[in-house]
């Protein structure tokens, strides 16, 4: 079997694993049938293009994280990067603190702790 289509089933397995789902529960999400489903997972059958977009739609994945999971990996990363950021924006002090320095009368402990926690993020997540 081609390395693809290696890491596809490899993938699949996984990300149907991570769900607890079996392949009756595939098939259910995508309405794609239970046989085709099987000859997928164990290689006898490649899938089409517009199977695999099901199959992610079903998952809530890109059909490249099926393929590839390297990148798969990178997209979960920047997904929590970005929750991680709403949650900190979401706590922001008005857009004046933003442009406030230690002088400021507006910069505040909790600019300063907001600014902070933002610096930590972004060195959380740099590559």
């Amino acid at each position: 079997m081609e390395t693809w289509r290696t890491d596809l089933v490899k993938n699949l397995r996984q990300e149907m694993g991570k769900r607890g789902w079996t392949n009756a529960a595939l098939s259910r999400a995508t309405g794609i049938t239970k046989a085709t489903i099987s000859n997928i997972l164990t290689g006898k059958r490649v899938p089409a293009g517009s199977t695999m977009i099901k199959i992610a739609f079903a998952l809530g994945i890109y059909v490249d994280c099926l393929l590839n999971r390297r990148l798969n990996t990178e997209l979960t990363r920047l997904r929590e990067f970005n929750r991680e950021m709403a949650i900190l924006l979401s706590r922001a002090a008005p857009v004046a603190w933003l442009e406030a320095s230690p002088r400021d009368k507006f910069y505040t402990k909790e600019v300063h702790d907001w600014g902070t926690q933002v610096h930590e993020l972004l060195t959380k997540y740099r590559a």
